[in-house]
């Protein structure tokens, strides 16, 4: 997973793992997160990483890069890669996001936001009302509604497609084992 970040220290990430040096008994905590560059460095090189931020959004897509096969089995939709094709096939629904960050937002104030066309917006509320649904029928569990919002907080890969209507969430590969 890799997406740009201000204060993000994936370019340093291997200085700061050479200088914490080998796992002990004790354990790695990342009490500010950001993109989990530095945890995922530390959960690789062996320790066991707990991970933090004030803004939820850093905290989840953190979360979602150490996340281990073994912690979301998606067996309430039959799988991950079910759970995608589902997201994928929702119908535009008109939300938040379309609102407010799409240029229907010009319906409500003096400004026509351009972050997403008006489709993709719709694509996305569809998408994380549906991710709402199954967490509250508990058809997921916590970590795999992280996993699903995270997958969706690709921005880019909706902004950089901007002129293109309705895109897809692409599934991850999951790790087979991090802490």
């Amino acid at each position: 997973m890799s997406f740009r970040y201000i204060g993000s220290k994936a370019r340093v990430v291997d200085t700061i793992i050479d200088r914490i040096g080998s796992p002990d008994s004790g354990m790695f905590i990342d009490a500010f997160s950001g993109t989990g560059a530095v945890a995922e460095a530390a959960s690789r090189a062996g320790w066991k990483v707990h991970v933090n931020d004030h803004l939820s959004s850093s905290a989840i897509m953190s979360f979602a890069r150490l996340v281990s096969k073994a912690d979301v089995l998606f067996s309430g939709l039959g799988g991950y890669a079910s759970a995608v094709e589902v997201l994928n096939s929702l119908k535009p629904q008109r939300g938040f996001i379309w609102r407010e960050y799409s240029p229907a937002s010009s319906q409500h104030c003096s400004v026509s936001r351009m972050y997403f066309t008006e489709g993709n917006a719709q694509k996305i509320d569809a998408i994380r009302s549906q991710i709402r649904e199954w967490r509250s029928r508990e058809d997921i569990n916590q970590s795999e509604e992280r996993v699903l919002i995270a997958d969706l907080g690709h921005v880019d890969k909706w902004r950089s497609q901007r002129r293109i209507d309705v895109m897809s969430m692409k599934p991850r590969k999951l790790s087979a084992v991090l802490s």
